[in-house]
């Protein structure tokens, strides 16, 4: 049998993450071939694709008939529909988190997936690197010689030393969609899903949240974008009746990710090969925010079963 063909990439979104880390991904391997860039706004796609030497799309109906597969690298209001509409074109997709701006979308967007039976990736970073799969694959040991008791977690930064997070999405969605994705990720992957989620803020930027899960492990979390630290900081802490377990994120480097997310989505595309993060594990995680947001409008907490589309 002759080696699959790379898989040719469409690139949607020209901003900052889409010229600093996508593009580079599918330029550096053999898995995957940049073909073009496509961005709502047609200058920036041409400043991008110029850059790399590549074709600028005006249309996204055009990209999409040019290509395999779309990566987004866009705001979450807007990758929402535009993911849908590449699922209905057949095209498997690598996705940034949040998956939406609103639970709605997103599950409009799982349920496009599913129905059009398509490979999807969602690229919550820290779980792709070995040092994150060493800790949760320790964890899983550990939750088989005993349950796991509480999780304490936090993700925190300062937006002094990321300035393309100051403006835009970010600062609208604010630091539950922004930092919030890769702590619940992780915490779900190592404790299980989430059942109940309590959130609280006593200034903007901070979030303290408790979250029940279905195995009656429960978690503290906080969630920060105010904090001191030279770029973002995650720590978790796991406890359980057979021992204790840490994780953190402290001088991780990061450049052992994208390759490994490059070789999955390669690996899904072409072999049916399932990720380590998918749209299904994209809308947990989504379902989580909307939760811990609804709890800190309402003061009090929110179930997650009872966050739908309606």
């Amino acid at each position: 049998m002759s080696p699959a063909a790379p898989t040719r990439i469409g690139l949607v979104g020209a901003g900052h993450w889409a010229e600093v880390s996508h593009a580079p991904m599918h330029l550096a391997g053999e898995e995957t071939t940049l073909v073009g860039v496509w961005s709502p706004t047609f200058d920036h796609a041409s400043g991008l694709a110029g850059r790399l030497g590549v074709a600028a799309y005006r249309s996204y109906d055009d990209l999409l008939a040019s290509v395999d597969a779309v990566d987004f690298a866009i705001a979450p209001a807007a990758q929402g529909a535009l993911a849908v509409e590449a699922a209905r074109a057949g095209r498997p997709m690598i996705l940034e988190k949040p998956l939406a701006d609103s639970f709605a979308w997103a599950e409009r967007l799982a349920l496009a997936v599913h129905d059009a039976g398509v490979a999807s990736l969602v690229v919550f970073t820290n779980r792709y690197h070995p040092r994150a799969r060493q800790f949760l694959a320790a964890v899983s040991d550990l939750e088989t010689r005993g349950a796991l008791l509480a999780v304490t977690g936090r993700y925190v930064g300062s937006r002094r030393h990321r300035p393309e997070q100051q403006s835009g999405w970010r600062g609208d969605l604010g630091v539950l969609s922004d930092f919030g994705p890769h702590l619940f990720d992780l915490v779900l992957a190592a404790a299980g899903p989430i059942v109940s989620v309590s959130a609280a803020s006593n200034r903007p930027g901070v979030v303290q949240l408790t979250t029940e899960h279905a195995s009656g492990c429960r978690s503290q979390l906080l969630v920060s974008d105010q904090v001191g630290v030279d770029g973002a900081l995650v720590d978790l802490e796991v406890y359980g009746i057979a021992g204790h377990l840490s994780f953190s994120t402290a001088g991780m480097d990061y450049t052992a990710v994208w390759p490994e997310v490059r070789r999955e989505f390669f690996a899904a595309v072409s072999h049916g090969t399932s990720p380590t993060a998918d749209v299904d594990g994209g809308l947990r995680v989504q379902r989580v925010i909307d939760a811990a947001a609804r709890s800190l409008r309402q003061d009090r907490p929110v179930a997650t079963d009872t966050i739908s589309a309606s």
